[in-house]
């Protein structure tokens, strides 16, 4: 079985330097790429938005005596939000806010949480390279 060293993993993934001229910064900065802040408020709010809608319409569809007592809780957090077909839409449009305002702070959170370990690693990498001198 042939081993594979990391300098060519990374650059078969698309890099833009060569192989050989990736150093380790280069690979920690790739390694904790940056999450795009839009695209996953876009994409938490479509779920999260979809997901409220589709649990109203289960339960609409299912009917019975007392239909969605639970999810009609989220009246007190959602306003205008009701079990119901005018309130499924109601839910899908406030979900998808809620949702989208979660992947906005989960990702400025992400970026910033990894932007920090970056620079703390990146410092303590020159002062080892600068004790070796």
């Amino acid at each position: 079985m042939r081993r594979r060293s990391l300098s060519a993993s990374v650059s078969e993934i698309g890099g833009n330097a060569p192989a050989d001229a990736l150093d380790e910064r280069t690979l920690v900065r790739r390694a904790f790429a940056r999450l795009d802040p839009v695209g996953l408020a876009l994409a938490v709010g479509a779920i999260s938005g979809a997901a409220l809608f589709v649990a109203t319409a289960v339960l609409l569809v299912r009917g019975g005596v007392q239909v969605g007592f639970h999810l009609g809780r989220l009246a007190y957090f959602l306003p205008g939000y009701s079990v119901s077909w005018p309130g499924a839409f109601v839910g899908l449009v406030e979900g998808g806010l809620l949702g989208c305002m979660l992947g906005l702070a989960l990702a400025l959170a992400w970026n910033l949480y990894h932007r920090w370990f970056v620079v703390l690693w990146t410092a303590r990498e020159t002062r080892r390279e600068l004790e070796e001198l």
